[in-house]
This record gives structure tokens, sequence and C-alpha cells, in this order.
């Protein structure tokens, strides 16, 4: 252990060191700071400028500590106000990540406000590598352990069904009612995963909240939405249908 320089006298920023206090890690000292309070502060902590004061000039009131923030938002964050680190970097740039420009088109804006944005290229690609994933899970989840499996599924289909107004037990009810069948074409249909011409699907309106009506094929549901729920479009389409079957 080398010699300890005696440091009583010294002062380093606003602290004057009186006596030599004991060890701890190190040296420490009795020190008197400008603003009257005596403190014990580590010897190489102060030689080395790390140490300045008894730690009265870090304590800010609440009003002071809301200046700080604001003017370290102003120094280290975007346009926006959002931290440049975070996962949201998109705010003062021309280009996402992955080089797409962000133009009207190709900008997705999200967020309570609607003040974040994304690259939608980006998105769609992100999205179909995630329901990519979520298949294979299940199927390697229905092939290892059906039980799981069927827990998976059934988490999955209810957060499907909450956003766009149903319910598990609603869905199951109105499966009873409509026999398994679509409520347009009549077709039977079954509740596999993944997507084909006789998949039941939970048709809804598209106001806010979404409304539940009743349950469909993937032809009827996406007919549907392709006529904008238009009975004037779809009675002219039947119109035209039935013209050219003469």
């Amino acid at each position: 252990m080398g010699k300890v320089i005696d440091l009583t006298g010294q002062t380093f920023g606003e602290l004057t060191v009186l006596r030599r206090a004991g060890s701890d890690h190190g040296a420490t000292w009795v020190c008197l700071c400008s603003c009257g309070v005596e403190c014990v502060k580590l010897g190489h902590k102060m030689v080395s400028g790390h140490t300045k004061t008894c730690g009265h000039s870090t304590a800010k009131t609440p009003e002071e500590m809301r200046e700080y923030k604001k003017e370290w938002a102003r120094e280290h964050t975007g346009l926006q106000g959002r931290p440049k680190n975070c996962k949201n970097q998109n705010t003062d740039k021309t280009h996402c990540i992955r080089g797409h420009e962000f133009t009207p088109e190709n900008t997705r804006m999200f967020g309570e406000n609607k003040e974040q944005r994304k690259c939608l290229i980006c998105h769609r690609e992100d999205s179909r590598q995630r329901m990519k994933l979520a298949y294979a899970e299940y199927r390697a989840a229905r092939k290892a352990d059906p039980v799981r499996y069927a827990k998976l599924r059934r988490r999955r289909r209810a957060l499907q069904l909450k956003k766009i107004g149903w319910t598990i037990e609603r869905f199951e009810k109105q499966w009873e009612v409509q026999e398994a069948k679509c409520a347009v074409c009549h077709k039977v249909l079954n509740q596999d995963y993944e997507h084909n011409g006789a998949k039941a699907h939970a048709d809804h309106e598209h106001i806010v909240p979404p409304k539940p009506r009743e349950i469909l094929c993937g032809n009827c549901n996406v007919g549907l939405g392709n006529f904008q729920d238009n009975p004037e479009i779809l009675r002219a389409a039947a119109a035209y249908v039935e013209k050219w079957k003469e």
C-alpha cells in the first residue's frame, strides 16, 4: 500500500479538506463545503476532479428539474422531442434504416397522437415475417404438443376477435346458430388457422367501435369489403350479372 498524501488544507472545487477521516476503498477526508456543510469524501475522487462539492449543486427543486429535463431534451432529441437513441429514429430522417424514402405514400403514422412514423414498406415486410414465425410456431406446437397448440390458438383468436368487436363466446354461439355455414352463400365452413376458401371469418361493420355481424366465408367477406358494404353497389352488381346471364 502506497503512502497516503496529506490533503489537509487543500481545496478541490468547493471543498476544503479539514482532516483525515479513515479508509473506505481509499483514503477518506472530512471536508467543508462552500455551503457550510461538512462531508466525508474520497481523496482520489477529489484529486481526479470527480468530486467538487458536497452534493448540494446536484439537488434541484421540482421546477429546476423540469427545466433541466426540457433543456436536456432540446440538446438530445429530434424534431418531435423524442430521444435520438430511442427505437423510433425516423423523426428527422428522409429515409428509413433500410433505405426506403419517407414519402406520403410510404409513411405510416402511429402513436397516441399520431406523431410517430415508420416506413410502410418495412412495416408490411415485418408483418409478413411475424406471421410466418407465428404459423411456424403453431405448426410445431400442433405436432409436438396438441394441448399447448389449442391454448395458443384460442389466445391468439381471442385477441383477433377483440379488435373487431367480437368475443370467443359470441363467435362460438353464432357458429352454432349458423350451423357452421356462411351467412351469405351457405358454404360449409371450418376454423382452420390457415387461410382457405372455407375458413370462417367474423364479419363486422366498419365503424368505431366495430359492430359484430355474422360469420362469413373468405370469399363473401372479401367481396363485401370490395363492394364497400354498399347495398346500392351490391344491387347494381347483381343486376349486371343477371343481365349478362340472359
